[in-house]
């Protein structure tokens, strides 16, 4: 994977057979995703920023922040995804925009990756959930119809 950031999408060559379909997105990291609901929903758009939370677990070694959950309350209050690059976490030279910078309103969900464990709190309207890394927790986590995020636990038998 990309060590800079932000991080471009997979090549569409490493999945001939999904790139097939209008419904798959091949997306950076991070990426802000929105999603058009129906009128039925109390929401007329599902707008979520998602990271790997690289950019989380670097600033938290340069703060006495002890949470991801907390930091990322800290990345939605100054503005800024990445606020440690590019001192600490190298970026793609030549971006002249800061692409970092969460622009517009802040959105419905802010979703951190490949931390300790499962968390969420909200913070001004933005639902801040700690997703935990796959491999070490077998645990996903599942957005519900009535917008409630809940810790997925798989039983991994070897």
């Amino acid at each position: 994977m990309e060590a800079m950031y932000p991080q471009p999408p997979m090549h569409k060559c490493l999945f001939p057979k999904s790139t097939q379909f209008a419904s798959f997105h091949l997306l950076s990291n991070p990426s802000r995703i929105r999603i058009p609901l129906s009128e039925k929903d109390n929401l007329p758009v599902l707008d979520i920023i998602a990271t790997d939370g690289e950019p989380i677990q670097d600033a938290l070694k340069f703060s006495d922040v002890a949470s991801g959950l907390e930091m990322g309350t800290r990345f939605l209050e100054w503005g800024h995804l990445c606020p440690t690059a590019p001192d600490t976490l190298p970026l793609h030279p030549g971006v002249e925009d800061d692409v970092f910078i969460i622009k517009d309103k802040l959105p419905n969900f802010f979703l951190i990756g490949n931390q300790k464990e499962f968390g969420s709190k909200e913070w001004k309207g933005t639902k801040i959930i700690s997703v935990p890394l796959f491999s070490a927790t077998a645990t996903a986590v599942v957005l519900t119809q009535n917008f409630d995020v809940r810790p997925l636990q798989f039983n991994l038998m070897l």
